[in-house]
């Protein structure tokens, strides 16, 4: 198939090259044995190294081990191969974390109020959608705060894009995030109908290939004990020692 043209006004992700790379190298040669891991299954799967492989990856991590400094390896090491990838995030602030980043309402022109029909206004021959269809992976940061009819959106856009009825049209889509943050924001919603709108309700999720970091690499040792307290805060097993009431 040929590449499709790109107006320069949408390079900017595929201008790096070598300076990529040499970043890329200097971050994985500090990768510990889980980022490594996950690191050449998404590499592989960006190669089309392995036929059938899962194209769609899940890093669940608290904050701490080191999942922004993976992706960031991930976003070096494709623009090292000369190629695009698109690194999105929910909302603004956590839009400033990976290089390049942006709202995926920006990226993917996606329409509000998210709904379970809704969609993305991005025209297939227009220079977004032929930016688009040239990505090789799409990376989303802090992917818990996304509500699962977004992700649809995105899914069916890049069908659509792609003519192929596949997972994201056949694009490696990765997402991460910590399950013990925030949810999505769902106005005058109840515990209930807050927990529906979640990523893990999408019928999409069973196509992502679940990965984890367990490893703190940012805590000194004498950080060891709040670390691990706010685990148990985030996990809810902390003992209510002061017998405040579930509610507190």
């Amino acid at each position: 198939m040929p590449e499709p043209a790109i107006s320069h006004a949408y390079v900017e992700t595929d201008s790096y090259n070598l300076e990529a790379e040499r970043q890329e190298e200097r971050l994985v040669s500090m990768f510990n044995p889980e980022q490594r891991t996950i690191f050449d299954a998404v590499i592989r799967a960006i190669q089309d190294v392995e036929e059938g492989s899962p194209k769609a990856f899940c890093v669940n991590a608290f904050a701490g081990p080191g999942k922004s400094f993976l992706f960031n390896a991930i976003i070096h090491s494709v623009r090292g191969m000369g190629a695009i990838v698109v690194p999105v995030a929910w909302t603004g602030i956590s839009a400033v974390i990976l290089e390049g980043d942006r709202t995926a309402h920006s990226r993917f022109k996606l329409l509000g109020p998210i709904l379970d029909n809704s969609s993305c206004a991005v025209r297939n021959k227009a220079k977004e959608g032929q930016f688009l269809k040239a990505v090789k992976i799409i990376i989303r940061k802090e992917c818990t705060m996304t509500p699962h009819h977004a992700l649809s959106a995105i899914d069916r856009l890049f069908r659509d894009l792609m003519v192929l009825d596949v997972p994201f049209g056949g694009k490696v889509f990765v997402l991460g995030g910590d399950w013990r943050q925030i949810l999505p924001v769902a106005v005058h919603a109840n515990r209930t109908a807050i927990v529906e709108t979640c990523l893990k309700n999408s019928p999409l999720w069973r196509s992502f290939k679940q990965f984890s970091l367990i490893r703190n690499m940012k805590t000194e040792p004498h950080e060891q004990d709040f670390s691990s307290w706010l685990l148990h805060l985030g996990n809810r097993t902390l003992k209510n020692d002061c017998q405040l009431g579930e509610d507190i």
